[in-house]
């Protein structure tokens, strides 16, 4: 499907860039990483925005409802070809995938919602583990289970892949309705960490109260599962807390998430962890935490957050702390003391990143003690632009390595073309498109290999010039 790979990549660099960085940002994924798991579910160009809206909203989970979402387009296009009276032809018609699986389940005779199962069998890798008066709950810890209990659903753990990958974080758990004539019905499945409840056609729904006393954790469950389910239900469970104090993060993520306030009991755990005792400072207690000021003290990273955003001074205390690290004491100097820090200098002078951005942020001129250090790293570019605001050939085989800085160094600094950094600039796609365009304003003769690799760029290239291909 190497069409809808040149489509994607087309879209990533050219006019749907926002929205595919925008999600893949969200679900904290590379966009060539939703390319890779949209290939494989279609080669029709016409049918990726709705699949990257269905990924924005949740509605699908890629790549385990892949095979599904493959299935469902396929029969969408048979149903159109025959010219069903119930379809819509134009895809974007459908909000949600639940929408569009309501219609041609229709087509194909399918009512989920009616079937129930025969009767209560064992199979291996299953486990009754609670009752009530209308619901039984079954938990399920092979693949093998998981596919058999998944069919005549649209859960993806009707593959046993797809299952195995679910049971390696832990079991599944599948709700029953009681039949009067002795049947049960299946109705949700979720996950051990309540982080999907589904009905039978994966659709996210909140059970009712006989349905959360039925999936309630025992107590001596871990604190993060406790809490979770505080959080999934959305009420404080008053017999779990003392047993939730002794994770500090889960213990935080309550106080946030259910109390919305202070949680005391917790309070000398979380103090004692530097980045959640920051977090419980800024959200939870909005004011300076003498008692955990010790502990944050030790971490030069949180010491500064504190610093910057609690005590919105600066912190001597924390200062021989911070002090030992250079890009926090650059931070520190820049955002808190708002002025040179000599005493850090020592320390920042090592670092040729931070070195360069203290010269900039904090000095306001040039730092020729640190120069040595700064010009032997490509972000001497932004040395020489902010800076030096001028040439800096002892910096230039370095900065010369790194496309980016390749060409802005080019276009900015030296405001001509720049032959040495041609060769790296020529490796990169974009950075070689961008040197055409704005540096050399033509033909990039030696890059254009390079260039045709990436479609969107390709086609910028060749409106730019004619290729010599």
């Amino acid at each position: 499907m190497r069409l809808i790979s040149l489509y994607l990549e087309a879209i990533n660099y050219v006019s749907h860039k926002p929205q595919l960085d925008s999600l893949a940002k969200q679900l904290g994924k590379t966009p060539q990483e939703i390319i890779a798991w949209i290939e494989p579910i279609t080669d029709a160009a016409r049918y990726v925005e709705w699949i990257l809206k269905q990924l924005k909203t949740n509605t699908i989970r890629l790549p385990e409802d892949a095979n599904r979402i493959k299935q469902l387009l396929m029969d969408f296009d048979h149903y159109k070809s025959i010219g069903a009276a119930d379809i819509n032809k134009d895809i974007g018609s459908y909000k949600t995938t639940h929408d569009l699986e309501t219609v041609i389940d229709k087509l194909k005779g399918i009512d989920l919602k009616g079937r129930a199962e025969t009767r209560q069998e064992y199979r291996a890798g299953t486990q009754w583990v609670n009752e009530s008066q209308n619901y039984k709950l079954l938990k399920i810890t092979t693949p093998e289970a998981a596919a058999h209990y998944a069919l005549n659903t649209k859960w993806c753990t009707s593959n046993p892949q797809t299952a195995k990958t679910y049971l390696k974080e832990g079991p599944l758990y599948i709700i029953f309705r009681k039949q009067s004539d002795g049947r049960l019905k299946k109705l949700y499945q979720y996950t051990y960490d309540y982080s999907q409840f589904m009905d039978i056609l994966d659709k996210p729904i909140k059970p009712d109260k006989e349905i959360q006393r039925l999936i309630k954790p025992p107590l001596d469950s871990e604190p993060e599962i406790l809490v979770r389910f505080c959080l999934f239900v959305g009420s404080r469970w008053p017999e779990a807390e003392p047993i939730m104090t002794k994770d500090p993060e889960w213990a935080y993520g309550y106080a946030r998430g259910i109390l919305k306030g202070r949680f005391p009991e917790a309070e000398p755990y979380i103090a004692k962890d530097p980045g959640l005792a920051y977090d419980y400072a800024v959200n939870i207690l909005k004011y300076p935490w003498p008692e955990a000021e010790s502990y944050i003290a030790k971490d030069p990273k949180w010491a500064y957050y504190y610093a910057r955003d609690v005590l919105k001074r600066p912190w001597p205390e924390a200062e021989p702390c911070i002090i030992k690290d250079s890009a926090w004491a650059y931070y520190y100097a820049k955002d808190v003391l708002e002025r040179p820090w000599p005493e850090a200098e020592p320390t920042i002078i090592q670092d040729p990143v931070r070195a360069c951005f203290y010269a900039r942020d904090v000095l306001g001129h040039p730092w020729p003690e640190a120069e040595p250090t700064i010009a032997q790293d490509p972000h001497a570019y932004w040395y020489a632009v902010d800076v030096l605001k001028r040439p800096w050939p002892e910096a230039e085989p370095h900065i010369a390595r790194k496309p980016a800085y390749a060409y802005g160094y080019a276009k900015d600094v030296l405001k001509r073309p720049w032959p040495e950094a041609e060769p790296y600039i020529a490796k990169d796609p974009c950075w070689a498109y961008y040197y055409a365009q704005d540096v050399l304003k033509g033909c990039f003769p030696e890059a254009e290999s390079t260039i045709v690799q990436n479609l969107g760029y390709w086609m910028s290239y060749k409106r730019l010039i004619k290729p010599n291909i």
